[in-house]
């Protein structure tokens, strides 16, 4: 019998080929081009704290009067795939300083909003929608049929059962927040606790009158359909950047998803 193969452990490695690439990146320049921008974005007047991550650096840099010798360099059709991959690259933990990881943990403990993934959270109620599609759907719908029944929620006669089911639905969310809130209080930031309060207040808000609906003749754009289906997944954005949110999805579906939509807008 041979020697036995050492095991190999990740610390171990002498090679890193986990970081054997370039990114994508044809050139050195490249690289020092990337590092002259993001150090003049910094001073560039922009308030970088109060933006996503996943912000359009290309617009920012297109805007702003003081970076505008960059405007050709984020134009490049590679651009976005190269920041992306240095960013992937830059944000591995290995890579990072530990202060840069305690403030990123911090930042995202203290948004309201990391509230809806801790321990005990209720879950969002259902919309009249939701219901009304439950009661139609069967074993094997597709995208294109389940749009076909949110359609046709659209345009019933009669909806008051699913829009009772939403507002007991809604009900049981509120109590249970409060619930949450109250046996919780003591371990939640003050961003939490806002964030909580915003949903009370909406979901206590007093109930529409269920109404029986005469068919509509209005038909509904393909991007109207997409919002349809995928709004709830940023219910908890504003209005207007749940919309840019959504037309920034719509707009990066493939020939063959955008098709679906389509078709639907069609019948």
């Amino acid at each position: 019998m041979g020697p036995s193969r050492p095991i190999k452990r990740s610390h171990d490695s002498d090679s890193d080929d986990d970081d054997d690439f370039n990114h994508g990146i044809s050139g050195i320049g490249v690289y020092h081009n990337f590092y002259m921008m993001v150090n003049d974005m910094k001073e560039a007047g922009i308030d970088l704290a109060s933006l996503r991550a996943t912000a359009d650096v290309a617009k920012l840099v297109q805007s702003n009067s003081a970076l505008q010798q960059y405007v050709e360099f984020v134009q490049r059709p590679e651009f976005n795939k190269e920041f992306n991959a240095l960013c992937s690259s830059a944000l591995r933990k290995k890579n990072l300083s530990l202060d840069v990881v305690v403030n990123c943990v911090e930042r995202y403990l203290a948004n309201g909003e990391t509230v809806k993934r801790f321990p005990g959270f209720p879950k969002v109620p259902k919309r009249a929608m939701d219901y009304f599609v439950r009661s139609k759907k069967k074993a094997g719908d597709d995208i294109a049929t389940l749009g076909g029944y949110r359609k046709d929620f659209a345009s019933a006669e009669d909806t008051s059962e699913f829009i009772e089911k939403a507002e007991a639905d809604k009900q049981r969310f509120h109590s249970e927040l409060k619930g949450f809130l109250q046996d919780n209080q003591p371990y939640l930031l003050p961003s939490h606790i806002d964030f909580i309060n915003k949903k009370l207040a909406v979901s206590s808000s007093t109930p529409k009158a269920p109404r029986s609906r005469k068919k509509s003749d209005k038909k509904m754009t393909p991007f109207e359909w997409y919002c349809s289906i995928f709004e709830k997944d940023y219910a908890d954005l504003p209005e207007e950047k749940r919309q840019k949110k959504l037309l920034k999805k719509f707009n990066k579906l493939t020939e063959d998803e955008r098709l679906v939509y389509e078709r639907l807008a069609e019948k």
